[in-house]
């Protein structure tokens, strides 16, 4: 699938809320593809729907290569109090880096009634280092 543009700070859809993703179909996963495609194109570890201009909530993940994880309407189901600081930057802002304080670890959970490609949704720990990329955080 292409590499899509990607969508800059300061564009207004960056803060707009993303809405809930309703259908599960061929449209979502070239979606998924799309967004993969374009974050190792980017270069970067996470990306989401509005990093391209899609307001929906899909986030694709890769902390390791290879090991892509995709989260579909994600909410943040536990965040551990434990806390660490990491310099972390965003594919709408290119070379541009600050350093976060973040939870250790989190978990993701999905709202109730809420599917994935093969069936209903369910709370899942989060990759170690998945916790600074939070960008699914409800708006």
């Amino acid at each position: 699938m292409p590499v899509r543009p990607l969508v800059t700070y300061p564009d207004p859809r960056l803060k707009a809320p993303a809405l809930p993703v309703t259908a599960f179909d061929a449209a979502l996963r070239d979606l998924v593809t799309d967004l993969t495609d374009t974050m190792r194109a980017a270069p970067g570890i996470g990306i989401t729907g509005p990093h391209m201009g899609v307001l929906q909530r899909v986030v694709v993940l890769e902390l390791e290569p290879g090991a892509v994880g995709v989260y579909i309407n994600p909410v943040l189901a536990f965040a551990a109090p434990e806390r660490f600081r990491h310099a972390e930057g965003s594919v709408s802002m290119p070379g541009v880096t600050e350093e976060i304080e973040r939870s250790a670890s989190s978990a993701s959970g999905s709202p109730a009634g809420s599917r994935s490609f093969s069936g209903p949704a369910e709370r899942r720990p989060m990759p170690d280092g998945a916790a600074r990329c939070r960008w699914w955080s409800p708006h």
